[in-house]
């Protein structure tokens, strides 16, 4: 199902002003594109919803993030959908924000996992969770790296 598919919306004031409006597929691409920081939504094997704020970068139709072992990870094993939450806030009254939806993918490939770390670490070299590890020198030690293949598209903005 494409974002295309879907009525659009969008919610007015008292006075009749448009305030809320569907985002069509490019503009929530748009703001995947644009921003770095973003929120993981995944579920934990008790069913509890476990939402985490990432790093991320967009490629080839997918997300890319990398992290330690932990808790985000072992959901994303046991059930591989998640989603991933970006917002472009100006104002408490006038933000977008983009849902993009799919399948947590694990990279196993050594030298694709290489590359797509070094273009992670080149991004965000003192503001990853993988402090310490310096982009032109990568210690692959305990990370993982990952992409969450994008099924569905969804975005909002309030004006």
């Amino acid at each position: 199902m494409t974002l295309a598919s879907v009525p659009a919306f969008e919610f007015r004031s008292r006075t009749g002003a448009a305030v809320w409006n569907q985002l069509d597929e490019n503009q929530a691409k748009a703001i995947l594109a644009a921003k770095h920081f973003a929120h993981l939504g995944c579920v934990l094997d008790d069913g509890t919803p476990y939402v985490i704020p990432v790093n991320y970068i967009l490629k080839d139709g997918a997300i890319y993030i990398h992290s330690l072992e932990g808790k985000k990870l072992e959901a994303l094993r046991n059930n591989k959908s998640a989603c991933i939450q970006v917002e472009d806030i100006r104002s408490p009254f006038k933000w977008r924000s983009a849902i993009a939806f799919g399948e947590f993918e694990e990279i196993e490939d050594p030298e694709e996992s290489s590359s797509i770390l070094e273009e992670l670490l080149a991004h965000f070299t003192a503001l990853t969770p993988v402090e310490g590890i310096e982009s032109d020198n990568p210690s692959h030690g305990e990370i993982v790296v990952f992409r969450i293949r994008i099924d569905r598209l969804t975005g909002v903005a309030e004006n």
